[in-house]
């Protein structure tokens, strides 16, 4: 993805790693989104996203303990939002668009949970994972439409 936009500004929030807190991060996410070119659905759906990132990293490198420091960095851009998640526990091993196997048309079919990594493959416009030696960076990128003012 061509980076063409200048950034207008970015912020780090950072929150204990419990569950009760990410809603913090997403309302202000969601304050960030809203003054962009984005629907309310499409504010929805970051939001929603970043919840799913924020809450496999409490779920899965934490393991629910808290006490543990979570970032999330947002980053605005003319043509562009960037939201990366970074935590320190032990990472994923390998990270690639996941596949989804089940009949919609059948609900027993449906898979209990593990939707957070469809979910922002599906809304993001570019989604992609880094397990660093100090710290693990989620990024997600949703483009910007045009302003027409």
């Amino acid at each position: 993805m061509s980076k063409i936009g200048n950034e207008i500004g970015s912020i780090k929030l950072t929150i204990n790693s419990n569950l009760e807190d990410i809603h913090l991060v997403g309302l202000a996410v969601t304050g960030i989104c809203s003054s962009t070119t984005l629907t309310k659905e499409e504010v929805y759906e970051v939001e929603l996203c970043l919840v799913e990132a924020m809450t496999n990293a409490v779920k899965h490198a934490y393991k629910y303990q808290p006490d543990h420091e979570m970032d999330t960095l947002v980053a605005l851009f003319e043509d562009r939002m960037v939201i990366k998640v970074c935590d320190e526990g032990p990472g994923m091993e390998s990270f690639s668009p996941p596949k989804l196997d089940f009949n919609p048309a059948d609900r027993k079919s449906l898979p209990d949970g593990k939707l957070g990594l469809p979910i922002m493959f599906y809304v993001m416009d570019e989604v992609s994972y880094h397990k660093g030696p100090e710290k693990n960076v989620l990024t997600m990128t949703k483009l910007l439409k045009e302003n027409k003012t």
